[in-house]
C-alpha cells in the first residue's frame, strides 16, 4: 500500500484554523496570506505589460471589479486586507518588457511581431538617453540598459498570459519622445483614439473594443522636430486601424533629422489576432 504524503504544510496550518472555529485570516503570517492573494491572482486577466522603447502599455480596463468579485466577503471587509492583496497583484501583474524576445511568452494572447529582418541596427529609446543597438535574429548583440523597473522575478511567472472573456476592452498606450514646446503641443493633443471591433466583419477577438492613448514623455537629450510629431501622432492612427484588421505590420519606423543626424524611429507593432 502506498503510504500517504502528507500535505502541504501551509495548506494544513490554513485547515487547522478553520477547524478550530474560523479563519482569522490577518492572525495569518504575510507568506500565507500572499499564497491566498496568488491564487486569486493566477485567475484575474493580465493588468499591464509594456515595452520599453517606446513605451508600449496593454491594459485590461475593469480589471480591478473583476479580481475583486472573486474575493470572499470576510476578505472584503478589512481594508488593510484588501491593500496587501492589491498590492500583490500590481507586484506580480507588471511586466516590463526590455528585451524583444522575452514578448514570446505572451503569444498566447498576443502575436508580437520582431524586428524588421532587413535591419541588424535600430534605435532604442530610454528614458533619458538615445543610444544605438545591434540586433541579430536570436538576441541582441550587446545587453540592454536595464530599466529601474525591471522585475526579474516577474520573467518567469506562468500566469502572465492568463486573460479573462469578461475584459471587453483592450487599451494601448504609446509613449512619445518629446521635448519642450514639443511636450506642451503633445499635450493639447492628448486624446484617445478608440475603435468599435464588435461592428467589424471578419476580425477575431475576444474585445469589443480597442482604444489608442498617445502619451508623452520627455527625452531631454534630443529636438524633435514639428515633422516628427506629426509623423508620430499620423502612425499613432494608422497603427490602431492596422491592429484593429489583424493585419499590422511587424514594425513601422519614421525619419527625420534631429540637428545634423538621421534619426530612425522604430516602434514594434503586436497584434491582437
Amino acid at each position: 500500500m502506498r503510504k500517504k504524503q502528507p500535505g502541504d504544510p501551509q495548506s494544513m496550518a490554513v485547515s487547522s484554523i478553520m477547524d478550530d472555529g474560523g479563519l482569522n485570516f490577518p492572525d495569518l503570517a504575510r507568506e500565507l496570506r500572499d499564497n491566498v492573494y496568488d491564487k486569486l491572482w493566477e485567475e484575474t486577466p493580465t493588468y499591464l505589460v509594456s515595452f520599453d522603447g517606446i513605451l508600449l502599455e496593454v491594459r485590461y480596463e475593469g480589471l480591478i471589479a473583476c479580481c475583486w468579485t472573486r474575493l470572499p466577503e470576510w476578505l472584503l471587509t478589512s481594508k488593510q486586507l484588501r491593500a496587501e492583496g492589491l498590492e500583490q497583484f500590481h507586484r506580480k501583474a507588471e511586466w516590463r518588457v526590455q528585451v524583444q524576445q522575452n514578448l514570446r511568452g505572451l503569444k498566447t494572447f498576443l502575436k508580437a511581431g520582431a524586428l524588421h529582418p532587413s535591419r541588424s541596427r535600430t534605435w532604442v529609446m530610454e528614458e533619458l538617453m538615445l543610444f544605438p543597438m545591434e540586433y541579430n535574429a536570436k538576441k541582441p548583440q550587446q545587453p540592454f540598459h536595464l530599466s529601474p523597473y525591471y522585475d526579474r522575478e516577474v520573467e518567469a511567472m506562468r500566469s502572465v498570459s492568463r486573460h479573462a472573456a469578461t475584459a471587453s476592452t483592450l487599451r494601448l498606450e504609446i509613449r512619445m519622445p518629446c521635448h519642450g514646446v514639443f511636450s506642451e503641443r503633445l499635450s493639447k493633443t492628448y486624446t484617445p483614439t478608440s475603435f468599435d471591433l464588435s461592428r467589424l466583419d471578419g476580425v477575431r477577438t475576444q474585445f469589443s473594443k480597442l482604444e489608442i492613448v498617445r502619451k508623452k514623455s520627455v527625452i531631454p537629450s534630443i529636438h524633435l522636430t514639428d515633422g516628427i510629431l506629426a509623423m508620430l501622432l499620423d502612425e499613432c492612427s494608422r497603427l490602431g486601424v492596422a491592429l484593429v484588421y489583424g493585419h499590422a505590420r511587424e514594425d513601422f519606423s519614421m525619419q527625420d533629422e534631429v540637428g545634423e543626424q538621421d534619426v530612425e524611429f522604430k516602434f514594434t507593432c503586436v497584434s491582437l489576432v
